[in-house]
C-alpha cells in the first residue's frame, strides 16, 4: 500500500467537504426547481471527480479498494 501525500488526502477531504456543502446549500432548489433529488446529484459529482472523468479521487491508488470499501461500510 502506497503513503498518501497531504495533497491527496487535501483533495479528498476538499472534495467530501464541498460536496456536503453545496448539496446543503442547494438542495431547496435542486428539489423545488429541476425536480433533482439529493442522492442523484451526489453520485453524478461522485462520478465526476473519480477515476473516470476528473481523476481527483481514485481508490486503486491508495490501497485495494475492496478493502477499502468494506472498512466504509462497517463504519457506515
Amino acid at each position: 500500500m502506497s503513503q498518501l501525500s497531504s495533497s491527496e488526502i487535501n483533495i479528498a477531504l476538499l472534495s467530501l467537504g464541498g460536496l456536503v456543502l453545496g448539496l446543503g446549500l442547494l438542495s431547496g432548489f435542486l428539489k423545488k426547481r429541476l425536480f433533482l433529488s439529493d442522492p442523484i446529484v451526489a453520485l453524478l459529482l461522485g462520478v465526476l471527480l473519480g477515476p473516470s472523468v476528473l481523476k481527483l479521487i481514485d481508490l486503486a491508488y491508495w490501497g485495494k479498494p475492496e478493502t477499502i470499501l468494506e472498512q466504509g461500510a462497517r463504519l457506515a
